[in-house]
This record gives structure tokens, sequence and C-alpha cells, in this order.
């Protein structure tokens, strides 16, 4: 379990993140599927049906909230190595990690940019800018279905150029889709 979530003194620094080697490095050639906002037990779960479902298929996962419960509960959902991004050294070797928790604010703009496919979690009823950078990024996107309801995201149901999920195993069939 997380016992701290400080950052490393021996990690690249936070600001350095929009051109990280780290995020790059944990990456690589892969098709990366990043998960944002997570927002409580249910996100948490239907994020981590998914993780656990696909083994081979690398995750980023950016929680709306940094806590040491928050971190913990993803963490003791996940069957795979995870790593949080704080434990992450310059010598760090991702072979066999799954999953990259992000675990402080601000990163996701600069995450996006390496990764494939993304989940937007029920944190972001709180704003609507995740989703928007998910789309300048031009990410399939697959929303919770909480957001949906949201008015301001009315451009997106016209549109229909988000996948809305309720459950892991929708989310699952929808990635699986673009597989």
């Amino acid at each position: 379990m997380i016992n701290s979530y400080n950052a490393n003194p021996e990690q690249e620094p936070t600001a350095k993140l929009y051109g990280s080697k780290v995020i790059g490095r944990f990456c690589g050639d892969e098709k990366v599927f990043v998960v944002s906002n997570l927002d409580g037990r249910k996100d948490v779960d239907i994020v981590s049906y998914v993780a656990n479902a696909n083994r081979t298929k690398k995750c980023i996962f950016v929680p709306n909230e940094i806590s040491e419960e928050s971190l913990n509960e993803i963490v003791s959902c996940l069957e795979g190595k995870c790593l949080l991004f704080s434990e992450v050294t310059q010598d760090t070797s991702f072979d066999n990690v799954q999953v990259l928790i992000i675990d402080f604010l601000g990163a996701l703009p600069g995450i996006y940019r390496y990764c494939h496919y993304a989940y937007v979690g029920a944190g972001a009823l709180f704003g609507t800018d995740v989703v928007v950078e998910a789309a300048t990024y031009g990410l399939p996107l697959a929303i919770n279905s909480k957001i949906f309801q949201r008015d301001v995201y009315g451009e997106i149901k016209r549109l229909k150029s988000a996948a809305v999920v309720k459950s892991g195993k929708e989310l699952d069939a929808w990635l699986k889709s673009l597989l």
C-alpha cells in the first residue's frame, strides 16, 4: 500500500512533465489508455475492470483527488503492477509495469499527447476542460455516464463524439472495438 504521495527528490521536476521523459519512457511505442478524473469508487471499479481484463495494455491513471486514501483505493483494485509517478526515478524500469498513476495535480494536458484512447471519469463534473483537452488531441473518448447528463456537453451529445459508459464491461467493449 501507499505510504506517501510526496514527490521523490530524484524524480524529474513536475514542471518538466510536458516534455516528460518519464511519461515517454513508460509509453514507449505502445498504444496507451489514459484514464482521467477518476472520482469515487464507481469510476475506480469501471477502469480497474478494464485494466484487469487487459493486462498487457498500458494505462495512465490520473485521479481527480490526490490523497493517500484515493491512491490506495486505486492500487488495491489493480491486479497488474502499478507505480506512482512519485516512485519513479531515472533508473526505473517499466518492464511489467501496466499502470502509471499520476499522483500530483496539473499533469493531464501534457499526458494526452502520449496516449491513444481516453476515459474521462465523473470528476469532470466539476469542469469542462478535461473533455475538451482529450478531444483536442483527437483521442477516441469514452466518458462516465454522469457527465454526459450535463448541458455543457451538448455538442458532444449532438456529434456523438464520445462513447458513454456505465460499467467496466461497457468500457472494455468500447476499448476492444478500437483495438
